[in-house]
């Protein structure tokens, strides 16, 4: 996925050795980056227990109004204070 709008606030750019992300991302709008990702994501599918780990995180994230209006609520709040 390349790294624009609201999927790159979405998704976290699976790092293999941390054991972290949620997806893969490129930034440069160039062939060779996205074939990296392209390869990243085969390498991270080919394995499973990496591949179920990173379907999970992403299964979990909240992107509920109730988290969102949380936040604009604590924002609001530092404001006013």
């Amino acid at each position: 996925m390349r790294a624009v709008g609201g999927l790159k606030d979405t998704v976290q750019h699976y790092d293999a050795r941390a054991e972290t992300g949620t997806g893969f991302v490129f930034e440069p709008y160039t062939a060779p980056a996205l074939l990296d990702a392209v390869d990243q994501s085969l390498g991270c599918f080919a394995t499973r227990k990496a591949w179920t780990a990173l379907r999970r995180r992403a299964m979990a994230m909240d992107f509920s109004w109730d988290r969102s209006a949380k936040g604009y609520v604590d924002l609001y709040r530092q404001l006013v204070n």
